[in-house]
């Protein structure tokens, strides 16, 4: 069922005060604890695998109270001890779609054509991981493929510290656990300021970016999220890096784009004693 608000009982009058939610989500489990002029309201949302903290301010007498960008402060979204029975409860309805839908497939099992990609890959680039193991399920893709990203990730037109930073914009926005976790280090050895990464991985605008690094984002974002970029954005990547740079960044954008559906659709699971960097955005 889709909600788009929530409703808190007083207890004490009987009264309901409904919360408006920014869109429309999943609310499956609230949780609403008291806290000095704050209502505390946690949302369980089973279609994002999130539970969201939310602060609410209830001066004021309205009977409805907007959990809009400005009055709402989420401080995090992750499992914790809110009441042992609704984390209990979650905690067993994610864990039932963790399971990894397509795992590397064992050596004996693969068709003569997935034995040619698989060779071939491990030839040009070592052991297959992550999305290509994904990917060899269509084995003609893994080739292609490759030949996109090597372009994309080594030979383009940006700087290590920009074609990272595009994909961790592209990570974030999918909540690409895998990809952040294998680009967020060579993002930081490519000159990327740790800064700018940890607001980029907390959903915010970083500070103190320099001209080239606020194209790309600003291009990025507007791309994500609004599937088209202003003149103004269009204008400044162009003047900054050209026709063929507006094209690779779309390139990098699109192609990290694809490998964040594979992963976020096969559930690829991170590396053994990786930790998950990115915290769901609430929905």
């Amino acid at each position: 069922m889709d909600n788009d608000f929530a409703l808190r009982l007083n207890t004490q009058t009987g009264e309901f005060t409904e919360y408006l939610l920014p869109h429309r989500t999943n609310v499956r489990h609230v949780e609403v604890q008291k806290s000095g002029a704050f209502s505390i309201l946690w949302l369980g949302d089973q279609h994002g695998n999130t539970i969201v903290r939310a602060e609410v301010d209830d001066a004021g007498s309205a009977p409805a109270r907007a959990l809009d960008p400005q009055t709402i402060l989420v401080r995090e979204a992750c499992m914790i001890n809110c009441a042992l029975a609704f984390v209990l409860s979650l905690v067993f309805c994610l864990s039932a779609h963790a399971q990894e839908r397509m795992p590397p497939i064992p050596a004996e099992k693969m068709s003569e054509a997935q034995k040619k990609a698989a060779a071939e890959y491990i030839a040009a680039r070592g052991p297959l991981t992550g999305p290509w193991n994904v990917l060899l399920r269509s084995p003609e893709i893994v080739n292609r493929a490759r030949a996109v990203s090597d372009y994309l990730r080594f030979n383009s037109a940006f700087p290590p510290r920009l074609s990272e930073l595009i994909i961790l914009i592209t990570a974030r926005q999918w909540t690409q656990q895998y990809v952040w976790n294998a680009h967020y280090a060579a993002a930081l050895k490519g000159g990327l300021n740790a800064d700018i990464a940890k607001a980029v991985a907390e959903g915010r605008r970083p500070q103190q970016m320099a001209d080239d690094e606020e194209a790309v984002y600003d291009f990025c974002i507007e791309l994500h999220r609004n599937h088209s970029v202003s003149d103004a954005t269009y204008a400044r990547v162009l003047s900054e890096f050209g026709e063929r740079g507006s094209v690779d960044m779309i390139g990098l954008s699109g192609h990290y784009t694809t490998i964040s559906r594979v992963l976020n659709t096969a559930r690829t699971p991170l590396p053994a004693g990786a930790t998950p960097a990115l915290v769901p955005f609430p929905r």
